[in-house]
């Protein structure tokens, strides 16, 4: 028997139809999106809680649970902290490689460029790359103390202390 009931294109119990649907856009378009914030927000929360204590691996799976919530720079940046530290430099590249430095401001292009940098010189055994993109990402910025900093460092570790010694005394020479 073929009721009217049984037809999902019939015209009788259209407002029902209706009525769903609406209940599922807006579960869809308003009610998720907000869900999802709010669970990024508790673990992101719990990644750099586990970072600061030392537990690594949690940090790890929070912080991949955030990045399926949130695309930002603060997860990959946790994320990628808590991927090198475990001394998977690779897939610690991988989640920073992802960032878009052309949006970043100089604090964020800054926040994002060290580490990546340092996972490339210690992590992945890259002194020349991580070199490189240090000398590029300063390019870019009003002030490059910090990355001299880190590049006197780099040199210092790659057994060019004259180098080494001749960007220190820049740092502790710069007005910043």
């Amino acid at each position: 028997s073929s009721g009217a009931g049984s037809d999902p294109f019939s015209t009788t119990g259209g407002a029902f139809a209706a009525v769903m649907i609406v209940i599922a856009i807006l579960g869809l378009y308003i009610i998720m999106p907000i869900a999802a914030l709010l669970y990024y927000s508790k673990f992101m929360r719990v990644a750099i809680s586990a970072l600061r204590l030392g537990d690594l691996e949690l940090s790890e799976r929070f912080g991949y649970a955030a990045l399926q919530r949130s695309d930002g720079l603060p997860v990959r940046l946790v994320l990628g902290y808590a991927l090198g530290w475990q001394g998977r430099g690779r897939d610690a590249d991988a989640v920073l490689a992802a960032v878009d430095p052309s949006t970043l401001s100089d604090s964020e292009l800054m926040a994002w460029a060290l580490p990546r940098a340092a996972n490339q010189f210690w992590m992945l055994d890259e002194p020349e790359r991580a070199t490189a993109f240090l000398r590029a990402i300063r390019a870019r910025l009003a002030s490059a103390t910090t990355v001299d900093a880190l590049l006197s460092t780099f040199a210092m570790n790659a057994g060019s202390p004259q180098r080494a010694l001749e960007l220190a005394d820049a740092v502790l020479a710069a007005p910043d």
